[in-house]
């Protein structure tokens, strides 16, 4: 079962362009694929970014991904896969026979 779960993440301003919109103008190979593997590391589905009227970037020591730089609060969605199931079975079969385990 895949659910989705959101967050707030400081992302540089610099990498919009290719997050929101696959532009990758400005941006290095190596900047390219350090963003790819974090979005596929962390499986997320989308950035959204502040409307204009909330648009208040900032600078900050520890954005997103990359060097301290000018970041923007984005709203991230990330995409979580459920195995309670797995895990369940895992929990009982290592509880001891008296609790209901080895079944």
């Amino acid at each position: 079962m895949t659910a989705m779960e959101t967050g707030v993440e400081k992302v540089p301003t610099y990498a919009l362009c290719y997050l929101v919109n696959g532009d990758a103008t400005g941006l290095t190979e190596q900047e390219v694929s350090e963003i790819d593997s974090l979005l596929r590391e962390q499986a997320v589905e989308l950035v959204c970014p502040p409307s204009d009227d909330e648009w208040q970037p900032y600078f900050s020591n520890s954005p997103w991904f990359g060097k301290p730089c000018e970041v923007i609060d984005c709203d991230i969605v990330y995409r979580v896969t459920c195995l309670f199931l797995q895990y369940e079975e895992i929990v009982i079969d290592t509880l001891p026979l008296s609790l209901g385990g080895g079944r």
